[in-house]
């Protein structure tokens, strides 16, 4: 079996090596939350009306709550209502919402606990969106299910592929020798190709030279991000709200561009309409779409450009729901921020308003 280097992305992405040693990590659906422990097992806490905590039932938790009976995890990623976990052994879990397939078991019955992938193993990385969700094998070849179909499906013309990303209906893969690849809808020219509106039912080489020596990619609704190995970004897509971070004003690009004055980024969170990005110092910066807070800056104010956010420092790894922002320090604690409508601890409650703004540092720092 060939080694493959796999870059880790997130937002509508995880893009993790199986190893024996598990690194924690967190991923955010809609308007949930999911983090991996050190241990292998999952907790989660949220929105659970669809079963997306993975927990048996449908009570919303402020706190973390343990996935029962789930161990061997290596990796987590989320769509909109329902969660993945990727096992040590290759193999794929779900659970949550399935009214498309897209926890490809074989039915469209919401699932309240994990359920398997039915055939699909030797997975290396997974990319979940709203409904649909891309595998990487640890062979380089691409599977995806979901939209309109439960049915494991290969991605034609793909070989040699380290990272993977999914938007709301388009994705991306990244090939060891550089290459980006997109397919999809192209409606606000998220596939980076030009020709908006134009939909590609196949992979399409994306054919630009500043998309040169790019690391990993990453995917929101309609729009796409890429991390280069300088430590700059480029984006390209739907800029309604500021996602591709250019300081114009709602003006779409189908073409591949820089976002102006950013450098020494190691890894971004993208979901929705707002990209949060980490720093080589630990530090943070975020824009796009800010109603809920969602960027972090101390204001509901769509931002064009990049914005710190408040006094973070010391991150390790991100994660971006719909409208909500998740960290994990260094030191194991666990801050979020934005739309706040699952975080009262301890207990479960009645669903609340989720459309809070504010920065939160939960209560009792979560250790993972």
């Amino acid at each position: 079996m060939r080694s493959l280097i796999i870059h880790l992305s997130m937002l509508c992405l995880l893009v993790p090596t199986i190893a024996s040693a598990v690194t924690p990590m967190v991923a955010a659906g809609g308007h949930h939350t999911v983090a991996l422990k050190s241990n292998g097992t999952v907790v989660a806490w949220g929105r659970n009306d669809y079963g997306q905590l993975g927990i048996g039932n449908t009570n919303i938790y402020q706190g973390p709550v343990a996935v029962p009976g789930l161990t061997g995890v290596v990796a987590v990623t989320a769509g909109s209502n329902s969660t993945y976990a990727l096992k040590s052994d290759g193999t794929v879990v779900g659970w949550g919402n399935n009214d498309t397939g897209q926890l490809a078991d074989g039915t469209t019955t919401l699932r309240l606990s994990p359920v398997a992938v039915q055939g699909l193993v030797g997975v290396a990385a997974l990319a979940a969106c709203d409904s649909h969700v891309v595998a990487l094998k640890s062979d380089g070849t691409v599977v995806s299910w979901g939209i309109t179909s439960s049915t494991l499906a290969v991605v034609p013309g793909l070989s040699g592929i380290i990272t993977v990303a999914t938007g709301a209906t388009h994705s991306i893969a990244l090939k060891s020798d550089g290459t980006v690849f997109t397919w999809g809808k192209n409606d606000y020219g998220q596939l980076g190709v030009g020709s908006p509106g134009v939909d590609f039912f196949s992979p399409v080489a994306i054919q630009q030279a500043e998309l040169s020596g790019v690391k990993t990619v990453a995917a929101g609704l309609n729009f796409s991000v890429a991390i280069k190995y300088d430590g700059t970004v480029m984006t390209w897509g739907n800029n309604a709200h500021g996602e591709l971070g250019n300081r114009w004003r709602t003006t779409n690009n189908v073409f591949v561009s820089p976002v102006p004055g950013l450098t020494g980024v190691t890894a971004v969170a993208v979901r929705g309409s707002h990209v949060v990005a980490l720093k080589s110092d630990g530090t943070v910066v975020a824009w796009g779409d800010n109603s809920n807070g969602e960027v972090g800056d101390g204001t509901t104010v769509t931002r064009y450009e990049p914005a710190p956010v408040n006094g973070l420092v010391g991150v390790a790894s991100l994660a971006a729901g719909t409208a909500h922002s998740v960290a994990r320090k260094s030191d194991g604690s666990i801050v979020a921020w934005g739309a706040n409508g699952s975080w009262v601890m301890e207990t479960p409650i009645a669903w609340s308003p989720w459309w809070w703004e504010l920065i939160l540092l939960l209560h009792t720092p979560t250790r993972l």
